[in-house]
């Protein structure tokens, strides 16, 4: 594991692994076992109903929550010993979820203090807090919205995806190609280079179809990273405007001194923040962003040797982003520095099995659903308590 310490508790109760395999497979394709009354179940009202709730720290919750029921039915046909994009896409919202807690401590803070003499690590933790929202006050609001707006949008299509795999509505690659070309992807001022990304996140719904008809293991596995990283760059392209407002380079007019500081200190800051504080949350690792990746536990290498060699769809995907032979983040409001690293770490940690544990206690997760249909921001609260953990 990487930067794992008995110490590090990312306040959340880890719910049980999944099976090795959850579904099982005839003539190369994945067969889906249902369960008779799942009551984590979540559908397309959910998700316009999670979209709707306004307080930033329920609503993310509920994201996160969804997105491992999305990974867990991925799951059943691409199967559980890799991750899926939406495996991803819990921690990345776990993380945002523990960005928007007013009390709570970066992770990073926490653990690079941990052997400073207590009043020195007391005044820097509480120094942290004071920073998070004094000093950018845009960071909370723009990172809650991008979380909103990406799942609104992906979530929708991942839900249609599923429905339709396990409705048997995609009997061959013809039917896959139909489907992916009839997404729509939102409206977005980024021209070209938006259809462009629109196209990569097609395509990583036919790299999924294809892995889910694949039998040999070390292929699919193959196809489900290629998939993983195609979807990855569709969603960083569109997070890219609130990812440059919440580290305090968003482009700033007028001679007022928010605006002065954004262009002049912005970029340092940027580079300062995605070295010292900005990090991963996952249930057994804290993945500093600013930090070359380290090898999984009993590994020899970072890059499995399982995916070599890449072939045609997943070697495309990897050239485009190289991230070198230790990956690292000089400054995360950099596009192609955020998927240099996104790319490494989904190719370094792509068996990680811990990754498909639940984000919430299952009693946690039910109380959730059931706030999410009441609007009970209440759960929320309950939730960052257990996680600001010094």
């Amino acid at each position: 594991m990487i930067a794992r310490s008995a110490r590090f508790d990312p306040g959340v109760r880890v719910g049980p692994r999944l099976p090795a395999r959850l579904g099982r497979r005839e003539h190369g394709a994945a067969r889906v076992v249902r369960s008779p009354v799942d009551p984590l179940a979540l559908d397309h009202d959910d998700v316009a109903r999670a979209v709707a709730i306004g307080s930033d720290q329920l609503r993310n919750h509920g994201i996160t929550l969804f997105y491992w029921r999305l990974g867990r039915r991925l799951a059943a046909h691409l199967g559980t010993d890799v991750a899926n994009w939406c495996t991803w896409a819990t921690w990345a919202s776990r993380t945002v979820g523990h960005a928007l807690d007013p009390y709570a401590t970066p992770y990073l803070v926490r653990e690079r203090t941990r052997s400073w003499p207590r009043p020195a690590r007391t005044a820097a933790l509480r120094v942290a807090r004071w920073s998070r929202t004094a000093l950018n006050p845009r960071l909370a609001p723009a990172i809650a919205v991008g979380n909103r707006e990406i799942f609104d949008e992906i979530a929708d299509h991942f839900l249609t995806f599923l429905d339709a795999l396990d409705d048997g509505r995609l009997p061959d690659a013809a039917s896959a190609h139909r489907f992916a070309a009839g997404i729509a992807g939102a409206d977005a001022p980024t021209g070209s280079e938006h259809r462009r990304m629109l196209d990569h996140h097609r395509e990583g719904f036919v790299r999924y179809w294809e892995a889910a008809q694949e039998s040999r293991p070390a292929e699919r596995a193959r196809l489900v990273l290629a998939g993983n990283l195609l979807m990855a760059e569709y969603e960083q392209a569109r997070l890219q405007p609130w990812i440059e407002e919440a580290f305090f380079v968003a482009p700033s007019e007028g001679w007022g001194v928010p605006a002065i500081l954004r262009r002049t200190i912005g970029p340092a800051v940027a580079r300062l923040t995605t070295r010292r504080v900005t990090a991963v949350i996952t249930p057994a690792m804290l993945v500093p962003v600013g930090e070359p990746l380290r090898r999984r536990a009993g590994e020899a290498r970072l890059f499995p040797a399982a995916l070599d060699p890449p072939g045609t769809e997943l070697g495309a995907v990897l050239a485009r982003y190289p991230s070198g032979p230790t990956p690292q983040c000089a400054n995360w409001t950099r596009f192609e520095d955020r998927m240099a690293f996104v790319t490494g770490l989904f190719h370094a940690y792509h068996f990680e099995p811990t990754l498909h544990a639940a984000p919430f206690a299952v009693v946690a997760a039910r109380d959730l659903v059931r706030a999410l249909r009441e609007n009970d921001a209440s759960v929320a609260e309950r939730i960052n308590r257990a996680a600001r953990v010094d």
